[in-house]
This record gives C-alpha cells, structure tokens and sequence, in this order.
C-alpha cells in the first residue's frame, strides 16, 4: 500500500533567506498477510516507510552536500527543467519473522525472529520513463530496531 501527496510546506533555515520545502511525501506499508487470498505470515512480515522529497534547491542544508553523490543520475540528454535530482529523506521499520510464527524458539534452518529500524537518505532522478535511485539506509537490529514492541 503507497500513500502520497504533493505538499508544499515551508520552514525558515538557519538563515531568513533559506526555506526547506517539501515537494511530496509518501508512506510505504508492506505485510505479507495483505494482497492474496492465501496469504501466510512468514519471513518478511511488514514493513514500513515515511519518505519527504524536498523540492530542488530548497533542502535542509545539512542534506545537500549529498546532492553531489548523484549528479551521475541525471542523464547526459537531460533537456534543462525537465529533469533533475531530488532529495529524499527516510525513515523505517522492517520486521522478519520464520515460517512457524507459533513457536518461540530459534528455528536453525529457518529465518530468524529479527527487526531493522534504519533512517536514510536518498536522491532520486525522473527522465521520462526513467526514474533512477541512490540510497543510504543505515539503522539498528535485533532488540534496538523496536520490531518486538511494534509485534505486540
């Protein structure tokens, strides 16, 4: 399941003249349970994302030194205005679980009951039919992700 929509909200930066303004954000949920009738809860259980695209020029200035990361993404035949990087900031939550989620116990041959919370950044490019993706997700495992209280 995505939700998005285009937002156009501003805040002053560190000076009077900067504006950090966001150009959509989307909400990215995923469950194994979701989608087809005969759906199991198992392996990747759930996920889910908060991502904000800033609008070009206007990002929090502690973000945009990545903005040279990815001038790679932008193709050579870009015409000026249609095309460009845009910056992403992120925040998530995966959850993995093995196959038998009734029992407790590790299971050796089988995944194991885990969790990752990770922020990232990112930088995105659109040409038309081409949307190209540099991302950095960084964050904790096992009891520091939240997974188990999230489970509850």
């Amino acid at each position: 399941m995505v939700m998005a929509t285009p937002v156009r909200a501003a805040t002053p930066g560190a000076n009077a003249g900067d504006q950090v303004a966001l150009q959509g954000w989307a909400f990215v949920t995923e469950n194994d349970l979701l989608g087809t009738a005969n759906a199991k809860d198992r392996w990747f259980t759930n996920g889910a994302q908060l991502m904000l695209a800033y609008e070009p020029g206007k990002e929090p200035a502690l973000l945009r030194p990545t903005l040279s990361w990815g001038r790679w993404l932008v193709p050579d035949d870009c015409a000026p205005g249609s095309c460009g990087l845009t910056l992403n900031a992120n925040l998530g939550q995966n959850i993995y679980t093995p196959r038998a989620i009734d029992v407790a116990e590790p299971q050796p041959r089988d995944r194991p009951w885990a969790g990752w919370l990770y922020g990232g950044i990112g930088l995105s490019s659109f040409s038309g039919h081409r949307h190209q993706v540099l991302a950095l997700k960084a964050g904790p495992t096992g009891p520091a992700s939240l997974a188990e209280a999230t489970q509850d």
